[in-house]
């Protein structure tokens, strides 16, 4: 609920001067709050722990659940929470891009980090891969009942499809990535300049257009689970 609030907010007033107490983008430790609160946006269903258990399913998923889920994605969300989800993904990703449109950031050797943005976001991402992949590897570390490093994955790859402009800037991110301590930048030496002077908005962006640009792929199966009702030819429920 707070980010459903909060996107709206900046989208419409952070280009507003006599509104002091939000973050200005062109102070770098400003910037980079904007941008977290941006990142926990985009991943919001990522990161809830409904997104990877069946609505109905107990302690213990079913294998008629475990196929459902992964055809519809028919998690623990409700479709009210699933929509809110994709308003707020919307929001976020239409602010990443409007921060690198308007703001160019140098690293501590003076050099252009184009897409900074969305390369922190990208970073982010590849950070919890990294993560979830060594926390499987080693015993004792428990984690979200129903997730693991193929659901996650999955799950990322449904908002990153590897044929969107969006997956082809992951896909770069993760080949310059060469080991884990590079995951995050060191941006505190990191500077920023306004490089396009920025403007209001001339109307705000619709409920439509968020909706439409924070739509994933398992948004979409999920609709079409809701024209059968989910239904599951062919397999049968096994209790």
């Amino acid at each position: 609920m707070f980010l459903c609030k909060a996107l709206p907010v900046l989208s419409a007033f952070c280009l507003d001067p006599d509104v002091e107490h939000l973050p200005n983008p062109a102070k770098m430790d400003s910037l980079m709050d904007l941008i977290s609160l941006c990142i926990i946006g985009v991943l919001i269903n990522v990161l809830d722990f409904r997104t990877y258990t069946h609505r109905a399913a107990g302690e213990k998923m079913t294998e008629f659940e475990k196929e459902q889920l992964s055809r519809f994605d028919c998690n623990g969300l409700s479709s009210s929470e699933r929509q809110g989800c994709q308003y707020v993904r919307g929001l976020a990703l239409r602010m990443l891009l409007w921060i690198d449109n308007h703001y160019c950031v140098k690293d501590d050797e003076f050099k252009i980090v184009r897409g900074f943005a969305f390369n922190c976001l990208f970073t982010f991402v590849e950070a919890l891969r990294s993560y979830m992949k060594e926390a499987e590897r080693q015993e004792g570390i428990s984690s979200v009942p129903n997730c693991t490093f193929v659901s996650l994955d999955a799950q990322i790859g449904s908002l990153f499809p590897p044929d969107s402009p969006q997956g082809v800037i992951r896909s770069q991110v993760a080949k310059s990535i060469l080991h884990i301590g590079y995951l995050l930048p060191k941006t505190t030496k990191y500077t920023v300049t306004e490089s396009k002077k920025p403007e209001k908005p001339a109307f705000r962006i619709s409920l439509e257009e968020a909706m439409l640009l924070g739509e994933t792929v398992a948004d979409r199966r999920f609709k079409e689970g809701l024209k059968t009702n989910f239904a599951m030819e062919g397999i049968s429920f096994i209790l």
